[in-house]
């Protein structure tokens, strides 16, 4: 089956003042999940931003579902955005934030208040529908975000890391809610700078790098060239099960995808690699055992180091087409 082009942009320029946000961008985005992967800095949120029509480029023009973006209503209506930044605003309660977001986007008070009860419940938040944002955890925040962005039902959704500050179940809520957006037929653009949330995420990516696109293709490509490499990846416990994180690390040695453990006084130091693997391995292992994890972090992990294997192998398209 061919995909519809959703996005095309065309040497996409942006300056902030004597910085460089993007250069020379060019993008051929088709329906399905598209994500951008990149260091934090690398120039992803300002092309979402434009693709959004916040921003105005100096050069270039960038059209979806091919119509020109800025200045254009009808246009952002059939879009969903999350920010990089919340945006929230922590003396409304949660519906009362997502249900105006709605009205904004075209829908009517009885229908906005609907759509935002739906959507709450769908990123598990209807309980607390009625509390003060200001009260809410960083990770309901977000899912806030997140609730906002589809209460209107919009045909293409554009995240902007939106697995951030989440909590590793929250994280597996959001993944498995992009693919049903595709199995929907909807488009989705996520970015991200965090490689395994990128390979769970989508089979298609686009790497970015210092304001210009470095290349593009397909997961399994990278794969091929990662399968040797091993990772670290830290994981650290909730407060409340400090006390558990030696028989975290015992039952972490058992899975196949380690390779070794060390435990500290509040942490499990792991080397895998399977990163993929790991990272769904260490959610049954949480689910299962009560695990209450607070923090997972790769502190080898390198964009950098990736992209400049990536390009030394020349597997991927240069020039940015898909």
């Amino acid at each position: 089956m061919v995909r519809e082009t959703i996005i095309t942009a065309r040497g996409l320029v942006k300056f902030y003042g004597m910085v460089i946000g993007v250069n020379e961008i060019d993008l051929d985005i088709r329906q399905g999940v598209t994500a951008l992967l990149g260091p934090n800095g690398a120039g992803k949120s300002t092309i979402l931003k434009i693709l959004c029509g916040f921003l105005k480029p100096q050069k270039g023009e960038a059209r979806v579902f091919d119509m020109p973006i800025w200045n254009n209503t009808v246009l952002k209506r059939r879009i969903g955005y999350v920010p990089e930044s919340e945006g929230l605003y922590g003396w409304m309660t949660g519906e009362q934030f997502v249900t105006r977001m709605a009205e904004l986007h075209g829908l009517s008070g009885t229908a906005a208040k609907r759509a935002a009860i739906e959507a709450l419940k769908q990123f598990g938040l209807y309980e607390s529908r009625n509390r003060k944002i200001g009260g809410y955890s960083k990770g309901m925040r977000q899912r806030v975000n997140l609730a906002q962005a589809i209460a209107h039902d919009p045909d293409l959704y554009i995240f902007d890391e939106p697995l951030a500050s989440m909590d590793p179940i929250g994280r597996v809520q959001t993944i498995r809610f992009i693919h049903e957006l595709a199995s929907e037929g909807k488009s989705v653009l996520v970015s991200s700078h965090i490689l395994h949330e990128v390979e769970q995420m989508s089979r298609e990516l686009v790497l970015i790098s210092r304001g210009r696109i470095l290349a593009s293709g397909v997961l399994q490509e990278i794969h091929e060239i990662l399968d040797a490499r091993s990772y670290m990846v830290s994981v650290e416990l909730s407060e409340e099960d400090r006390a558990r994180v030696r028989e975290l690390g015992k039952v972490l040695l058992d899975l196949p995808s380690i390779n070794f453990v060390r435990v500290g006084d509040k942490h499990v130091l792991i080397q895998t690699s399977d990163p993929n693997t790991f990272h769904l391995d260490l959610l049954k292992v949480a689910l299962e055992g009560g695990f209450h994890l607070r923090r997972i972090a790769s502190p080898d992990e390198s964009l950098e180091a990736i992209f400049e294997k990536l390009t030394s192998n020349h597997i991927f398209r240069r020039g940015g087409g898909q």
